[in-house]
C-alpha cells in the first residue's frame, strides 16, 4: 500500500526556485532516494552526506514491484543500461514469497493479485475449492517458478509482467557500491564524506548540520536516511512509535553462503521458512544466497538461535552476523524541511520486505511536497504524516496476519502471537473481509472510513491479506456470488519458459 495512493494529490504548482537537497546518510535508502530525486524539476543539487564512521547496515536483499518500477522509470537509463545495472548488483528473479512450514502446504505469496477485478479475486480465494490449491488459483506460473524457471518476454530477452509479475533479489553491498558509481556521472551530486554531529535549527526550521570536520552545511531540505534511531533522536529531535507490543521479533542473524550447485540450489523467489522461534528468509542472487535468522531473544538465547540457524541450513561452522531491530515508526515522517526514510522512519522486521516498499511510497510524495516548500505546508503534512501512520499500521497487521493465520502453535514465540491485541489489526481485517467492496470503473477496492484505521477515508488494497489466507487453506464469507475462474495458464506460451540460469546467461551477455 503506497503513500502516494493514500495521498492521491494531483494539484499542480509552480516551481518559484530550485531547491538544493541534502541527504544524509549512504546506505540503500540514501541512494534510492537520490536517484529518485535528481531529476525533479524543482530540485537544482543534492549533497550526500556519507559517513566513514557509521556503518552500513546492508541487509536487505528482497524487494517488491516498486523497485522494478523504481529501475525502469527513475533511473532513466537505457535497456542495455539497465541489464548492466542488474548484472552490477547480482540481481536475480523474485516472483513472490514461497511460505513453508506456516500452514499444512506451502504456498507462494506472489507479488500481485490482478487488481482490475479484486471483487473476482475475493471470491475466487475466499470460495476457492478444496481440490484447487492457491498456487493453481491465482499463480498461473506457479509449476514452472517452482522448477527454477522465468518468463521470457516475447523479444527473449526480458521477462514478461503481463501473466506474472516479478521483481528481484540483489546484494545490498554490491547494489550500494553500483548506485553511488551511477550518482558519480551527474552534475546535481555534490558528495561529502564526513560525519553530521548537530543540526542547528531555527524554530522549526533545520537550518544547517554541522560536521565532524567543522565544516557547516546548509540546504532548502533535509532527508535523513541514517538507520539508528539514536542518531536521529539526537541530532533531528525524531521520536519514535514503538510497535513491539504487537510485532515479537527483536534480532535477526544473517549471511551469505555459496552455492553448492548454481542450478539446483537457486529458486526464483524468497523463502520463508517458519522456525521454532521464528522463521529463516533464504534469497538467492545471482552468485550466492543470502539468508538468515529473524527471532526473538525473549525467548531464546543468540547462541541457541545461532544454533537453530546451523543446523536449519546444513552448515555446522556457519558464522553469522547479529542486528538488532526494534519494530518502530517515527512520530512524524515528514516536517517543514525535513523527513525521515528507510529505516531511520521505522522498522517492523523483514518478513515480506515492507521497508523498500514504504521508501519508494515516501518517495513518491516528497517528489511532490519540495515543490511546494514556498507554500504554507502545515494541512499537507498532516495529511502526509496521517498517511505515513496508516501504512505502518497496515505492514504491521499484514505481518501480525502472518503470525496469526499460521498454524503453528508449538513454542511460546508462535502462541504469544496468536494473543496479541492490535486495533487497527481487528478494525481492518474485520472491514476487508465482511465489508462489500466499493468499485468504480476498474478501480476495485475496499471503502475503507474506521476511526481505528485512520481518520481519512480511502480505498483499501488488502489483496495481500486474501493471497496469505487462501494460501493457508483459510476460508472467509463472501456476500456476493459469481463464477468461479482460473488464472489462464492455456496462455503460457511454453517456448518462452527457460531455466533462470539461461536467462541469467542472456542477461550478462554484452
Amino acid at each position: 500500500m503506497g503513500l502516494a495512493k493514500l495521498c492521491n494529490f494531483s494539484e499542480k504548482f509552480i516551481v518559484k526556485d530550485k531547491k538544493h537537497i541534502c541527504i544524509v546518510g549512504d546506505g540503500a535508502a540514501g541512494w534510492i532516494a537520490y536517484h529518485s530525486l535528481k531529476n525533479c524539476s524543482s530540485v537544482s543539487k543534492i549533497t550526500v552526506i556519507g559517513s566513514p564512521s557509521i556503518p552500513k547496515i546492508g541487509v536487505g536483499e528482497s524487494t517488491t514491484l516498486s523497485f522494478h518500477k523504481w529501475l525502469h522509470e527513475d533511473l532513466r537509463l537505457t535497456e542495455s543500461e539497465i541489464k548492466q545495472f542488474l548484472v552490477d548488483i547480482d540481481a536475480a528473479i523474485k516472483y513472490g514469497v514461497n511460505y513453508e512450514g506456516w500452514s499444512p502446504k506451502k504456498f507462494l505469496h506472489h507479488l500481485n493479485i490482478n487488481q482490475d477485478n479484486l471483487t473476482k479475486s475475493r471470491f475466487a480465494l475466499g470460495n476457492r475449492p478444496e481440490n484447487i490449491s492457491h498456487n493453481e488459483a491465482v499463480v498461473p506460473l506457479a509449476d514452472h517458478i517452482y522448477e527454477n524457471k522465468v518468463y521470457l518476454a516475447k523479444d527473449g530477452n526480458w521477462l514478461d509482467q503481463s501473466l506474472q509479475t516479478h521483481s528481484y533479489h540483489f546484494d545490498a553491498g554490491k547494489f550500494i557500491e553500483t548506485a553511488h558509481k551511477l550518482a558519480k556521472k551527474d552534475e546535481q551530486l555534490n558528495y561529502v564524506s564526513d560525519t553530521v554531529v548537530d543540526a542547528i535549527y531555527q524554530g522549526d526550521l533545520v537550518d544547517h548540520l554541522l560536521l565532524e570536520s567543522g565544516t557547516q552545511v546548509k540546504a532548502d531540505y533535509y532527508i535523513s536516511c541514517i538507520g539508528q534511531t539514536s542518531f536521529n533522536q539526537r541530532v533531528f529531535r525524531e521520536e519514535y512509535i514503538s510497535y513491539s507490543d504487537y510485532l515479537l521479533t527483536t534480532k535477526a542473524l544473517f549471511c551469505p553462503i555459496e552455492f553448492n550447485d548454481p542450478v539446483a540450489d537457486f529458486h526464483p523467489y524468497t523463502i520463508a521458512k517458519a522456525m521454532p522461534n521464528g522463521w529463516r528468509w533464504i534469497t538467492p542472487t545471482r552468485s550466492r544466497i543470502g539468508t538468515g535468522y529473524v527471532f526473538s531473544d525473549n525467548y531464546i538465547s543468540i547462541d541457541q538461535a545461532v544454533d537453530e540457524f546451523r543446523k536449519d541450513a546444513g552448515i555446522p561452522d556457519l558464522n553469522p552476523h547479529v542486528v538488532d531491530f526494534w519494530p518502530r515508526r517515527v512520530k512524524e515522517v515528514f516536517k517543514p524541511n525535513l523527513c525521515t526514510l528507510g529505516m531511520a522512519s521505522g522498522f517492523q522486521e523483514p518478513l515480506d520486505a515492507p521497508g523498500l516498499s514504504m521508501t519508494f511510497s515516501s518517495l513518491g510524495i516528497l517528489k511532490d511536497y519540495i515543490g511546494r516548500l514556498d507554500q504554507n505546508n502545515i494541512s499537507i503534512l498532516k495529511t502526509f504524516n496521517e498517511a505515513a501512520r496508516s501504512s505502518f499500521n497496515f505492514w504491521c497487521s499484514f505481518i501480525l496476519h502472518q503470525y496469526k493465520t499460521s498454524h503453528r502453535n508449538d513454542t511460546s514465540f508462535w502462541k504469544d502471537h496468536k494473543n496479541v491485541n492490535f486495533d487497527y489489526y481487528d478494525a481492518y481485517v474485520n472491514d476487508i473481509f465482511n465489508n462489500p467492496i466499493f468499485s468504480s470503473g476498474k478501480d476495485d477496492r475496499v471503502l475503507i472510513k474506521n476511526p481505528k484505521i485512520s481518520t481519512m477515508s480511502r480505498k483499501e488494497e488488502p489483496w495481500m491479506f486474501y493471497n496469505t489466507s487462501s494460501g493457508k487453506d483459510i476460508k472467509w464469507e463472501v456476500n456476493f456470488t459469481e463464477s468461479y475462474d482460473l488464472q489462464p495458464k492455456e496462455s503460457i506460451d511454453l517456448n518462452r519458459v527457460v531455466t533462470h540460469k539461461e536467462y541469467i546467461d542472456k542477461l550478462g551477455e554484452r
